[in-house]
């Protein structure tokens, strides 16, 4: 397949590849473009976390890389948690993707749960 400039392997899936045919894959579903935006900025600062640390091919993915890179936007970049749970929903999308498209044999997302936002519960008015 050829799209975005590059041939896609499916052999040897490097996940930037892998992120084109997910948002192709997108546009064939008539997702929005403010969606397809979303996984795009979310997705790519993901990968540019793996590059860092030498991940370049889906199979290298492991729940560490997830649970660090969840911890890093939280902690270092200080999203609120709403953004890290936005994040997550994203990666999630993706690498769910991943497997049904048979790029992964399973999916490297952690057993746990994926981080919720924080939810601030006020008080009833009382009258």
């Amino acid at each position: 397949m050829e799209e975005f400039g590059h041939v896609f392997n499916p052999t040897d899936p490097k996940i930037g590849l892998a992120l084109d045919v997910f948002l192709l894959d997108g546009k064939s579903r008539n997702l929005s473009a403010l969606t397809i935006r979303y996984y795009d900025q979310q997705i790519f600062w993901f990968i540019q976390f793996l590059a860092l640390r030498g991940c370049d091919h889906l199979d290298q993915i492991i729940p560490h890389h997830i649970r660090a890179y969840l911890l890093h936007i939280q902690d270092e970049k200080a999203w609120k948690s709403a953004s890290v749970h936005s994040a997550a929903r994203a990666i999630r999308a993706f690498l769910n993707f991943c497997v049904l498209d048979e790029m992964l044999s399973s999916s490297p997302w952690p057993e746990s749960r994926c981080p919720g936002p924080r939810r601030i519960y006020c008080q009833p008015i009382q009258k």
